[in-house]
């Protein structure tokens, strides 16, 4: 025994398979250990090996080919092995351990973007629906001015009274009749904007469901939206179906 200490466990196996005129390749066949490996446990390069717990078998089933005590192989081989940590993990189990939390790391990072993309997106609309919130009996009119003729003096010195005949009318003036008036309905939360011939912008904000949104013009109105599909149209007191076909932005035009 005391021999075998000294040899070291390298040694041991290599001085028994050359007694019993085996060579590394004969070894190979009957434990099916790679060859590189045999040769480095009786070299003992223990950095050429998985680990401990595989060198420790590797050195058993060596052993059995050679007829060698177990115990014996043990005892020898805890003295020859440097000190180093009894329990490895496998290149296996830390290919486990790591790879699937590297690629599970641009999952969380995609999943993180689309929920900050989206809490962001319902910050915006709920911003612009706050700025533009419409309430249901708003009516939104389009008409042409006109100049009024200014008061010459001779008409002021010849009044009496000044404030009377300012204030006085002679007739109530007529409640103007609109050739185009549309409503909208919406199902789902929309974007509207209408717009004039002449590129002025009458309205741009979001609609909301259980409102009623009124038109009023004599000119025609171009109304761009966003799921125009949830929104019912009402052309003058007709029923005119919804403003778009799909929920994509599209655009309209309505004429008097």
């Amino acid at each position: 025994m005391s021999e075998e200490k000294i040899l070291g466990i390298g040694n041991l196996l290599k001085s028994n398979r050359e007694k019993l005129g085996l060579s590394l390749d004969d070894v190979e066949q009957q434990t099916f250990i790679h060859k590189r490996y045999l040769r480095a446990i009786e070299e003992e390069r223990w950095e050429s090996l998985p680990g401990f717990s595989h060198a420790f078998g590797y050195v058993k089933n060596y052993g059995r080919v050679l007829n060698l005590d177990q115990e014996t192989l043990k005892s020898v081989f805890q003295q020859s092995y440097p000190n180093l940590p009894k329990k490895e993990p496998s290149p296996r189990s830390k290919y486990r351990d790591y790879t699937p939390e590297k690629a599970d790391l641009f999952k969380k990072i995609l999943l993180f973007l689309i929920i900050a993309a989206a809490i962001l997106t319902s910050l915006y609309l709920s911003i612009e629906f706050r700025k533009n919130r419409v309430d249901a009996g708003d009516t939104f009119l389009i008409t042409e001015v006109t100049e009024q003729p200014e008061l010459t003096p001779s008409l002021v010195e010849s009044s009496p009274e000044l404030t009377p005949a300012l204030v006085q009318v002679s007739t109530p003036t007529p409640i103007p009749e609109y050739l185009l008036r549309v409503n909208l309905q919406t199902e789902d939360v929309a974007w509207l904007q209408v717009t004039t011939n002449d590129n002025q912008k009458v309205f741009s904000g979001i609609l909301i469901p259980q409102k009623e949104y009124r038109f009023l013009s004599n000119s025609p109105l171009i109304m761009s939206c966003l799921n125009g599909s949830k929104v019912r149209v009402l052309l003058n007191g007709t029923e005119a179906g919804f403003l778009a076909e799909n929920d994509q932005r599209s655009e309209r035009t309505f004429r008097p």
